[in-house]
């Protein structure tokens, strides 16, 4: 039996008034998840329980079946994992993201989308000048990177860069013991960004500087059984967000690489589905995620995620679903980690909608459509989402 799981990141949603009343999952013109919900089994999930911050990265441990009210220790260790970087004990690991501040807020959480050169020479001047005995900056992707401190007893809390948008710097700057150091780094690096010829170069074409650092998602490295120990089965994750490919390591998973994906809507979808086929070939779980419908709403631009979710039907499942039917026996799950709707533009606590297709088919209580109807129309709930991946493998 080969046992497939497509995350859809970001991809619930809620009635958006540029879609006339409907969720992108309603408005897009999605063929192949229709044939799957038809032939089906549709349902809902909370993937993320109460007490646990409202992210994708715990609902990547639920879907995984690790309980994220457990084993969560935020997004900074597993993002250390998917990049490599080991943790000490006491070690505690940061996510970096280069933003835009007027100095008295954060103005723009991604700094205009910032990526490739431009983002990678801003974070090395940073990195150069704010050195310190006790951190380390390590260099990541476009505007995301990695912060490790190993000295003493540290115990912060931090807001994400898009919960922090609008307010006065003083309420979102991290909190806690261990603050005025890292309050330090974040106001010292908008000295250091904010004249910056990459930034004089942006502000000329009409572009947000990158000319802060923010510092959040701090944790410690979480210790997680092996998923070979815990499912009896070995597998894949494919994906290029650095949480993906740090909680495959740490599960035991393979993640292998793939150049041509971002996480972004333009990312390479017939790649993913082709390295997803190439898997099952040796391996029998293979997860994929796709980052695009997220970062249209991140955006706010429903327009964009709809065009991300036909993107992912088109050249994701309907590749996917062929290149699973010539095996004997397969079960394949769609669901979304979070729902992030395009108008609020962070995620909601929200249940998700999934969908079950199986070679064998599977029992149907309700004809039911994936999209967010499913929450109020199938009976198939589970409260517990970290469950989830057991009615996956159960066939």
């Amino acid at each position: 039996m080969k046992y497939v799981m497509v995350v859809i990141g970001g991809g619930a949603d809620r009635p958006a008034a540029a879609l006339y009343g409907k969720t992108p999952l309603q408005a897009a013109h999605l063929p192949t998840l229709d044939l799957l919900a038809r032939e089906g089994l549709v349902g809902s999930a909370d993937l993320v329980p109460e007490g646990v911050p409202l992210a994708p990265e715990p609902a990547a441990l639920a879907l995984l079946g690790y309980d994220p009210a457990r084993y969560y220790t935020g997004p900074g260790p597993l993002d250390a994992a998917g990049r490599a970087v080991p943790l000490a004990p006491g070690d505690v690991a940061f996510r970096v993201d280069l933003v835009s501040s007027d100095g008295e807020t954060l103005t723009d959480a991604t700094a205009g989308g910032i990526a490739g050169a431009e983002a990678e020479a801003l974070f090395r001047e940073v990195a150069g000048h704010l050195t310190g005995l006790h951190w380390r900056f390590y260099p990541g992707r476009g505007r995301r990177h990695l912060f490790v401190w190993s000295g003493p007893s540290l115990d912060v809390a931090c807001y994400a860069p898009g919960a922090a948008v609008g307010r006065p710097l003083p309420e979102v700057l991290p909190q806690g013991d261990g603050e005025a150091t890292l309050r330090t780094l974040i106001y010292d690096s908008l000295e250091i960004l904010d004249g910056h010829e990459v930034n004089d170069r942006r502000r000329d074409a009409g572009q947000p500087p990158a000319n802060m650092i923010w510092l959040w998602g701090p944790g410690r490295a979480p210790s997680l059984p092996s998923f070979a120990a815990t499912r009896g089965l070995g597998g894949a994750v494919i994906s290029p967000a650095a949480y993906w490919r740090g909680l495959a390591r740490l599960a035991g998973l393979r993640a292998p690489e793939l150049p041509g994906a971002t996480g972004r809507i333009e990312t390479d979808y017939a790649g993913k589905a082709r390295e997803a086929v190439a898997a099952l070939q040796t391996d029998d779980f293979v997860l994929v995620h796709l980052g695009g419908p997220g970062a249209a709403s991140v955006q706010g631009d429903a327009e964009k995620k709809v065009d991300a979710l036909e993107r992912l039907d088109a050249r994701v499942l309907a590749p996917l679903l062929q290149g699973v039917k010539p095996l004997d026996d397969f079960r394949l799950l769609v669901v979304p980690d979070v729902a992030i709707p395009v108008e609020e533009r962070v995620p909601v606590r929200d249940p998700v909608p999934f969908v079950l297709y199986a070679s064998r088919g599977v029992a149907r209580p309700v004809r039911a459509a994936f999209d967010e109807s499913a929450v109020e129309e199938s009976p198939v709930r589970y409260d517990e989402g970290y469950r989830l991946i057991e009615l996956l493998l159960r066939g």
